[in-house]
């Protein structure tokens, strides 16, 4: 339960850091999928869409979240 938690808190926060690179626009999703953890790009767009609704290309360009 604890390790639950812990896991889900440490991915909330790096999908928020990952967020706030995005929206500086001066990095690729790619390079901020690997500055967050994920070596896998698909797997950080799947992430990123389930946490904030929107593509982490979308956040690139600057589109607002369906969810925040």
């Amino acid at each position: 339960m604890v390790l639950q938690y812990l896991f889900g808190y440490l991915t909330d926060r790096r999908m928020e850091q990952a967020k706030r690179w995005l929206r500086e626009g001066n990095r690729t999703v790619l390079q901020v999928a690997i500055m967050t953890g994920y070596s896998n790009p698909t797997h950080f767009s799947v992430a990123f869409k389930r946490k904030f609704g929107i593509s982490p290309s979308q956040c690139l360009l600057g589109e607002k979240s369906v969810w925040r």
